[in-house]
């Protein structure tokens, strides 16, 4: 177990890394959070293999340093680790809750950098 969970460290801090400093990315969003899932759960099943360094345990990034930020207009509201019907609903009334708001306008971008406007009734 212990040299698992050494290699599902190993590729989370690879994945984070491609990300953050290189720009790209080599798994999903989705097999990333999974994975991380399945590391945390692993860990507190298994204490005894704790790691400071583990990327469970780490807050922040190494953005890479030609990363621009920019201001928005409007206020970014991020769908976080959300992967189902359900999970998006919950967002949406989230936000609907947080604008008080009962209808709002969408805007989503996919990896593709393409834009998609729409109302959620």
């Amino acid at each position: 177990m212990k040299k698992y969970i050494e290699n599902l460290r190993k590729k989370l801090h690879k994945a984070n890394f491609d990300y953050y400093v290189n720009n790209k990315s080599e798994i999903s969003d989705f097999e990333f959070d999974n994975l991380m899932k399945e590391l945390i759960e692993l860990e507190k099943k298994h204490t005894d293999f704790y790691d400071e360094n583990s990327p469970s345990m780490r807050i922040g990034s190494d953005i890479n340093k030609d990363f621009k930020q920019i201001k928005h207009n409007n206020k970014m509201f991020s769908l976080g680790n959300t992967y189902s019907k359900e999970e998006l609903i919950d967002f949406d009334n989230r936000i609907k809750k947080l604008l008080h708001e009962e209808k709002c306008y969408r805007k989503c971008q996919n990896d593709k950098n393409h834009s998609y406007g729409f109302r959620w009734k």
